[in-house]
């Protein structure tokens, strides 16, 4: 079959080719060209931030990509099965952002150790809400590992077998996202 005419199969069809190994990237770039638009939508809804949007649709097209062959058209559309893991990867995310919540709390905290009057105690909260604002600023790719690694506690290796990315890839947002929050404290403070 002609790539010209790839576009007018239905989305199983494209599935099909692309787990029989036919023109492969061709059939994924139309099923991506057909669905992104509903797939940002629908996550866009859940997390309400451009940026986690973008980073969580293209999450969400490298988890569908390689779990093609698992798709059963019998029990659902391809549509529906693509916004299920792209509206899980949105929830884990609302889920996470409760746990940076805390772990901010205890770091905040660390910054100010000694909170003994209500002054300090104001400062310990401002310092708190300050950092929380300039780590929300971060895209997600950045935030994630940099909460995960340096107020969480884990390590690169725990975080990629969690998030299915490599090591390196990991502690290079981690280190930019690191950069990103000092030139942003540093200009907030000037």
């Amino acid at each position: 079959m002609e790539g010209d005419r790839l576009p007018d199969l239905s989305d199983e069809e494209l599935v099909g080719r692309i787990v029989r190994g036919e023109d492969r990237d061709r059939c994924a770039e139309v099923l991506v060209e057909r669905r992104q638009p509903m797939l940002r939508r629908s996550i866009r809804r859940r997390v309400r931030n451009d940026d986690d949007a973008d980073d969580l649709c293209q999450l969400t097209w490298a988890r569908a990509y390689r779990s093609l062959a698992s798709f059963d058209a019998g029990k659902s559309t391809f549509p529906t099965w693509l916004c299920t893991i792209g509206l899980r990867l949105a929830q884990n995310l609302a889920r996470n952002r409760g746990r940076e919540a805390e772990a901010l709390d205890e770091y905040a905290n660390e910054l100010c150790t000694t909170c003994d009057g209500p002054e300090e105690e104001y400062r310990r909260k401002a310092l708190k809400h300050e950092l929380w604002t300039y780590i929300h600023r971060l895209p997600f790719r950045q935030r994630s590992p940099l909460v995960r690694h340096y107020i969480d506690g884990r390590t690169y290796a725990e975080m990629s077998r969690t998030f299915g990315e490599s090591k390196r890839k990991l502690s290079y947002h981690a280190h930019a996202g690191l950069a990103a929050l000092r030139r942003m404290w540093t200009e907030g403070e000037t």
